[in-house]
């Protein structure tokens, strides 16, 4: 679906340049070295699930139990990895940066590498941000980013499944918690609006780039598909978009400017079977490179806490 969108110019992290971690130390060290250099790679860190779970309980790191983007691995906080076409690239993104609450950091499992391709992408957020347009920056710094999201069936999570219950006074009632402004489609689609930062202060003082536009905006998405929705909606309305936070739309060409600084920032990692990659979550957006055969990777995420808190209180 995103045509008008991949991981141009990236290179492959060189081996002797990858942040490796013993698996022995990494109870003792890798939170450090993540807080320090913001992702990290422990190779044979675990052959099973369990020994995945077993692996980050060691780091005693408060846990994510649920979170409604991301499908279950059986396990309560274990997650498989965003459910995207293989032939299409899952594009750079900030775990939640869409939503109230966010996790720190993710620990990302390979159970089984993809034949070709399936690399993951990771993008360093405080030097894209030096890399993007002034003007750009300056307008997402002032104004940050709404993102909204109609829960249209089989084009996105059920809000059911989302919001975890079936009751919609109940989804109005965690909307109204978490600062989300929710409404209904006469034809019974929920639409949800949530107001947030583009751009965070770290603890270190440095700002960084911390968002979702390249997995919402409409400007990533095939033409024809996009035709569709112009069709299907007379206000050409997008099961996923992306706007300033004063409402004024995101222009096509400032969405690709984003891209192009975080693929600037950025480059990739292949993944052997038992790899774990520690992200820090509020530095490093990741995304998924597309491949062929078979691919199972999983993500435990830590505790989700309010963005404020997580991203200082600089936004």
């Amino acid at each position: 679906m995103n045509a008008h969108g991949s991981f141009e110019g990236l290179e492959r992290l060189p081996r002797d340049a990858i942040n490796e971690l013993p698996p022995q130390d990494a109870p003792a060290g890798l939170i450090a070295a993540l807080d320090r250099k913001g992702w990290c790679v422990i190779r044979k860190a675990a052959d099973s699930l369990p020994g995945f779970r077993q692996f980050v309980s060691s780091l005693h790191v408060p846990i994510a139990e649920r979170y409604g983007d991301l499908p279950r691995s059986g396990a309560a906080d274990v997650f498989r990895t965003t459910p995207y076409p293989p032939e299409e690239d899952l594009l750079f993104h900030n775990e939640a940066s869409h939503t109230s609450k966010v996790p720190k950091y993710l620990f990302f499992y390979c159970h089984r590498a993809a034949e070709t391709g399936g690399a993951t992408p990771i993008s360093d957020g405080v030097r894209a941000l030096d890399l993007l347009d002034r003007t750009i920056a300056d307008t997402l710094r002032r104004h940050g980013l709404t993102y909204r999201r109609r829960f249209v069936d089989g084009l996105d999570v059920a809000w059911q499944d989302y919001f975890d219950t079936d009751d919609p006074a109940e989804v109005e009632r965690h909307c109204r918690r978490d600062g989300l402004v929710s409404s209904w489609t006469d034809d019974g689609v929920l639409q949800v609006d949530y107001s947030t930062l583009a751009i965070g202060c770290l603890p270190d003082g440095r700002q960084s780039m911390f968002h979702q536009v390249a997995l919402h905006h409409p400007a990533f998405l095939a033409d024809e598909i996009r035709e569709y929705f112009s069709a299907y909606d007379p206000q050409g309305c997008t099961p996923r978009n992306v706007l300033l936070g004063d409402g004024t739309p995101l222009s096509d060409e400032w969405a690709r400017d984003i891209l192009a600084a975080q693929n600037r920032a950025g480059q990739y990692f292949v993944w052997e079977r038992g790899d774990v990659l520690a992200l820090d979550n509020r530095v490093y957006a990741h995304g998924r490179m597309r491949f062929s055969g078979s691919r199972e990777n999983y993500v435990i995420m830590s505790a989700l806490e309010a963005v404020k808190d997580v991203c200082s209180t600089g936004f």
